[in-house]
């Protein structure tokens, strides 16, 4: 028994009666709801993940910073994955653009990571300082004073 597709289609089958794979508008694609949240779910992780190595970083006013950070990083993961799989070479043997645009995604990346202070010599400095104790500066600049 053949079903008819959208607009009276037949579907393709094969020699034997059975039916091929449905042709691609038919298929259920998965709904931008789904994607979106997958996105932000990967930007979420990054930035815990993120937040873990640089804790300074887990402030409010950093946020922006945090996610413009994150989101470049996921699209200069993803431009090289496509840029392996693909190659950097078109069909007719030139560089792809998107060897550019992916040059330009780690450039902002590492200004934002400088901003930021996630460069290993930041990262470094940030460690090896000792915690500021406020009281503590303070009650010794009481028993100094005289007045």
């Amino acid at each position: 028994m053949n079903e008819s597709l959208p607009g009276g289609e037949v579907p393709p089958t094969s020699t034997d009666g059975v039916t091929l794979a449905a042709p691609p508008s038919t298929r259920h694609p998965i709904s931008r709801y789904s994607l979106s949240r997958k996105r932000d779910q990967r930007l979420r992780r990054f930035r815990r993940q993120l937040l873990a190595v640089a804790p300074h970083l887990d402030d409010p006013k950093f946020a922006p910073l945090l996610n413009s950070f994150g989101r470049i990083s996921l699209l200069a993961l993803d431009g090289y994955e496509t840029l392996r799989e693909g190659g950097l070479l078109n069909e007719d043997g030139e560089l792809r653009s998107s060897v550019d645009t992916f040059q330009r995604l780690v450039g902002q990346q590492l200004k934002l990571g400088r901003e930021l202070g996630l460069t290993p010599t930041a990262l470094n400095k940030i460690r090896n300082e000792k915690p500021v104790d406020l009281a503590g500066a303070f009650a010794e600049g009481d028993d100094g004073e005289s007045g």
